[in-house]
């Protein structure tokens, strides 16, 4: 497992730090990943990092980066259970996975039934974030799970909501509310 030592990835977009002592260096999967990250949330290809045989420590950056203007809010790539869903198990974990890296906001997601609208979860943001129930966590940079508190019930629909700016992009562009009954049901088996 690689050791990362003295990188600072403080007030991204604006600047970026990363100082290396000592032979910390990441393998080739992880070297890609952050290249790409790079690219993605910074507008720089690999051609502005000077750097050999993927060794971190030898990259010393601390200059102002400016990061290409984004305008444009996340926006819903997958949702899974997916709309419409049937035969989903009880125990589901309803995850969003948004088209660009996100961080938690200021907001809430709520789970719902579809008859009646009883609130069955509320995933107030940032109070009830991390891993395990009832929580919310962020999983590989893009993607939001949700942990129900109790087992949903056995042939019920439910949806999903949230408000608007619970998750942002790294630029500060709050994701829309998503505030329909029907953009985000599914139905338990």
């Amino acid at each position: 497992m690689p050791i990362y030592r003295d990188i600072d990835f403080h007030d991204i977009p604006k600047v970026l730090r990363v100082a290396g002592s000592g032979r910390t260096s990441i393998d080739t999967g992880d070297y890609a990943k952050v290249i790409k990250q790079m690219e993605t949330v910074l507008a720089i290809t690999p051609a502005h990092l000077n750097c050999d045989d993927h060794d971190i420590s030898e990259i010393i950056i601390n200059a102002q980066v400016e990061a290409a203007t984004d305008t444009t809010p996340p926006a819903v790539s997958v949702l899974n259970p997916f709309d419409n869903a049937t035969g989903v198990a009880v125990g589901v974990k309803p995850a969003v996975t948004f088209d660009e890296p996100v961080v938690f906001g200021v907001g809430q997601f709520s789970l719902r039934t579809t008859i009646g609208g009883t609130a069955v979860a509320a995933w107030v943001i940032p109070t009830n974030v991390g891993p395990g129930i009832g929580q919310a966590s962020l999983v590989g940079g893009d993607k939001v799970s949700l942990w129900p508190p109790v087992a949903l019930t056995p042939g019920v629909e439910y949806y999903i909501t949230w408000t608007a700016g619970v998750v942002r992009d790294i630029a500060g562009n709050n994701v829309a509310a998503q505030a329909s009954t029907t953009a985000w049901s599914f139905t338990t088996a």
